[in-house]
């Protein structure tokens, strides 16, 4: 006798959702700006419109160098994010982007300021 685990299906973003994330994040753009972001733009299965409705948020931010921005600014602002957009959130800076990655994930972003 076989056994096998039934996969639930994840589904597809539901329509819209990607201009909601979007909207959200810019309606709070100047809090984001006081945190230090200078710029943020999505990436990934959201950006590209093919994530499920279970998949996460992948932010890529740049951080202005004049301000001090530590490890814990960084946990903070990926909580605040994630309350933000309502779904778990990955934040990755530019200025950390691994070289062998950064062309591809550049092609996906989507700007949201």
């Amino acid at each position: 006798m076989t056994s096998f685990i039934a996969k639930r299906p994840r589904g597809r973003l539901p329509t819209g959702e990607r201009h909601r994330i979007i909207a959200a994040l810019r309606a709070h753009e100047a809090e984001l700006r006081a945190r230090g972001v200078t710029s943020l733009a999505l990436f990934s299965s959201i950006a590209r419109g093919d994530g499920g409705a279970r998949s996460d948020v992948d932010l890529l931010v740049q951080i202005d160098p004049a301000q001090a921005f530590s490890l814990v600014d960084l946990a903070g602002l990926k909580r605040y994010l994630r309350d933000l957009v309502g779904r778990s959130a990955h934040v990755t800076i530019k200025d950390n982007l691994r070289p062998f990655l950064r062309d591809a994930i550049l092609a996906d972003c989507v700007p949201v300021f």
